[in-house]
């Protein structure tokens, strides 16, 4: 049997493209970016995102509150205030000014909500009916379902 002499490198030859980049090729190339780009910021100007912010802030809200409720021991509401007790301590929602504020033991200021035109709270047949006005015109209504 023969034996192959071993060779202590490995060469590889690659495909090798002479053609390369010209001139015409790059022009072209910028050409098609040129054309394009005005086009896009066209049409990326006439995408109209409706801001969310505020309906995502009240039902952020509406969940806090449902949620003071499942932990409340007792609900009450009166003069536009809707009052808990949980653990010993009295939670306050109310209006003030055009603020929507969280209050404990008649202490602190914790703001939930802003730029509100009314805030008005009903007795429903399972539970509170809360209506908000935001300064923008929208309402909205949710019932928090209470234990009583």
């Amino acid at each position: 049997m023969r034996k192959k002499e071993r060779k202590n490198a490995v060469c590889t030859e690659f495909g090798r493209c002479e053609t390369g980049f010209t001139l015409v090729s790059s022009l072209l190339r910028l050409l098609i970016i040129i054309i394009t780009l005005p086009m896009l910021i066209l049409m990326y100007s006439k995408f109209t995102v409706k801001p969310y912010e505020e309906s995502l802030s009240i039902q952020q809200l509406f969940f806090i509150l449902q949620n003071e409720v499942y932990l409340a021991k007792e609900v009450t509401h009166g003069n536009n205030r809707l009052r808990f007790t949980v653990n010993h301590d009295h939670i306050t929602f109310e209006r003030y000014g055009r603020l929507l504020r969280r209050r404990v033991n008649d202490e602190g200021h914790e703001i939930y909500l802003r730029n509100i035109d009314s805030f008005l709270l009903e007795r429903s047949s399972n539970g509170i009916k809360i209506t908000i006005t935001m300064m923008t015109g929208e309402a909205y209504e949710r019932i928090l379902i209470t234990n009583e």
